[in-house]
């Protein structure tokens, strides 16, 4: 067999595997690639309060997680995320609950998952909203 022949073969199957890798990618859902600890801030007030959230994608496609911030007094509140839901294309509906309440979190992704910018607001005061941003610092399981 010419050389070039089998060149051309070899980057044929090539290709074909790599073809298969990104269709396979292109077709796993989005949540699947949020897990991860995110490192980011959160306004409830006028003073922005550094928060970490993380986030876990599960099997069945459904995410949980938890988070903490640090209040100005130096008080650490963690909370849980529950019930997540991709409402839409990289955008993905919580609720959360700490010692301070509950409420409704939304979470807006890029396309690379590497970060969101969010909002929440509580139960007491549901059409008040608030920033909650993350980007991504740790991979799932670090």
């Amino acid at each position: 067999m010419r050389r070039s022949t089998v060149l051309c073969r070899v980057i044929a199957a090539a290709s074909f595997i790599l073809l298969g890798v990104v269709g396979a990618a292109a077709n796993e859902p989005w949540t699947s690639r949020i897990g991860g600890r995110y490192t980011g801030q959160l306004r409830g007030g006028s003073q922005a309060l550094p928060i970490t959230t993380t986030l876990r994608a599960m099997p069945d496609q459904t995410v949980t997680g938890e988070y903490f911030f640090i209040e100005p007094s130096g008080t650490r509140v963690d909370g849980a995320l529950e019930t997540c839901t991709a409402v839409r294309s990289l955008t993905l509906m919580c609720r959360w609950r700490d010692r301070h309440g509950e409420g409704a979190l939304e979470l807006i992704f890029p396309a690379d998952t590497r970060s969101f910018s969010g909002r929440w607001s509580s139960t007491v005061k549901p059409n008040n909203w608030y920033p909650w941003s993350g980007t991504r610092s740790a991979a799932p399981g670090n």
